[in-house]
């Protein structure tokens, strides 16, 4: 199936690896979909109340203020999943006017099952809560593993990825994105598992988000404002 170009563009976002875990029957499936939601309208509802949806705004440059509240909306869908989820975090589609975050709205969205949208929330939560049963949970829930000895190789690999983000202040680059998670990849095809194929839109989340923050520029507390999204959820 020939992508459009911008949708091509995403898939440079994330590992090399990455297409070669997902099912491919169900990985056509949602392209497609993906594909027909991007051509069609823009939703103007079902989506998070954390952003303001607009036709257009005047661009102005962003700072890392504006870098923070898309962090922090990032996690806010994670934590609330709203019916209709926000995929393309690039920048040019937000502006932060005073606390406000506008979001200028197109149709690179999706509605994620209950099942991966709790598995995403549940993997987050028992991390940065340390809470071993929920983080265990979600790794069942996202169908990362086979075996027992699978899982905590898996669990290794995934606090491995967390592990900057809870001890300090992180700066944001794609291409140690797209690295670290090619250990994760290279894992689960040795042991020939094939993940959630919504794992698609989780990878455009992050792909898009570490591309923009990258741009923006500064560091985040990226686990303090984990805690702040969960402090005022919907």
């Amino acid at each position: 199936m020939k992508l459009p170009n911008e949708l091509n563009f995403l898939t440079t976002l994330m590992a090399p690896s990455f297409f070669a875990t997902l099912p491919k029957k169900e990985l056509f499936l949602l392209s497609t979909q993906l594909v027909k939601n991007y051509l069609g309208k823009a939703p103007t509802h079902g989506i998070s109340s954390f952003v303001n949806p607009v036709n257009d705004f005047e661009t102005i440059k962003h700072d890392q203020k504006t870098g923070e509240y898309l962090l922090q909306f990032y996690f806010k869908q994670i934590s609330t999943s709203p019916n209709i989820f926000i995929l393309d975090f690039r920048k040019d589609y937000f502006q932060l006017v005073g606390e406000s975050l506008l979001w200028k709205k197109n149709s690179l969205v999706f509605s994620l099952s209950d099942s991966f949208a709790q598995g995403l929330k549940n993997i987050y939560i028992g991390y940065y809560f340390s809470n071993e049963e929920v983080f265990n949970l979600a790794l069942t829930q996202l169908k990362l593993y086979k075996t027992d000895t699978q899982k905590e190789q898996i669990k290794s690999l995934f606090k491995k990825y967390f592990e900057q983000s809870n001890t300090q202040e992180m700066s944001f680059n794609i291409q140690e994105f797209i690295s670290s998670f090619e250990d994760i990849f290279q894992y689960l095809i040795k042991e020939k598992i094939k993940i959630h194929s919504e794992f698609l839109f989780l990878g455009i989340m992050l792909g898009t988000l570490y591309w923009s923050l990258q741009r923006i520029g500064g560091t985040y507390d990226v686990k303090g404002i984990f805690f702040k999204s969960c402090q005022s959820d919907e």
